[in-house]
């Protein structure tokens, strides 16, 4: 929603044609260019740096979720272990097997 406003408001400052304030044309210029265009040149820079707010975490996550690399299970430490009679691993000295073993690791 906010981007909306962002583009509607610089949409409006680039392509308006006129000065939003007209007192904006008495005031001196200091890099040379005419209101008109420092105005244009303000919507433009308004319209570039709010997309970028919204356009780099994109696709950062984007990135992240399409990396080959991403894991798809839990790390060990989220795994729930039990012991092989099934009681809870901590109130028994048996090996513990996982309750939710990767399918890579399940023997065929």
């Amino acid at each position: 929603m906010a981007g909306l406003v962002n583009t509607g408001l610089s949409a409006f400052l680039c392509f308006s044609g006129r000065l939003l304030y007209p007192s904006y044309a008495a005031v001196p210029r200091l890099f040379g260019l005419s209101a008109l265009n420092d105005q244009i040149a303000a919507g433009a820079f308004m319209w570039v740096m709010g997309s970028m707010v919204f356009l780099i975490p994109a696709m950062a996550i984007t990135m992240q979720m399409l990396s080959p690399d991403r894991r798809r299970f839990a790390p060990e430490s989220h795994v729930r272990r039990t012991s092989i009679d099934g009681k809870p691993a901590w109130d028994s000295a048996a090996p513990t097997v996982p309750c939710n073993p990767r399918p890579d690791s399940v023997p065929l």
